[in-house]
């Protein structure tokens, strides 16, 4: 499916911090990922399965550690099929290539599906406690 970059962004940077990440690196982790997403690179369900990996916060976390210093990116030891896209993202952001840029980007429906549900970890539950505490219109909607 072909969504517009800033669904992708808003959705990748939601996803990410529903999975548990720092909104530091959930922001980066999305930019890595527009950043293939811009290049013609289709992103499908690897990228959930990157979020859903443990070991794939402390590789995030090297990576931004990396690209802020101006390092050269490495991975120490074997990545997963998901860590080596991510890593891409990384390393294309780094280099910057000169790329012929897309209008869209295209997402895999189901992982678009799968950001989703992990997007919604990040809304406030629907009860009278978050509406009286300011979620949602409140206790009158009166629009």
């Amino acid at each position: 499916m072909e969504v517009s970059f800033n669904e992708l962004d808003a959705r990748l940077k939601k996803a990410a911090r529903g999975a548990g990440l720092s909104w530091g690196l959930a922001e980066e982790f999305a930019k890595a990922l527009l950043y293939l997403a811009q290049s013609n690179i289709a992103l499908d369900c690897r990228v959930v399965e990157f979020l859903e990996d443990p070991s794939s916060v402390e590789l995030l976390s090297d990576w931004c550690y990396q690209l802020d210093l101006g390092l050269p990116l490495e991975a120490s030891g074997r990545l997963s099929q998901a860590q080596q896209q991510v890593l891409e993202g990384f390393v294309r952001r780094a280099n910057r290539p000169a790329a012929s840029f897309s209008q869209r980007a295209s997402v895999d429906s189901e992982a678009w599906e799968q950001l989703r549900s992990l997007e919604f970890k990040t809304y406030a539950p629907e009860s009278e406690i978050s509406r009286l505490k300011g979620a949602g219109a409140g206790v009158s909607d009166n629009d």
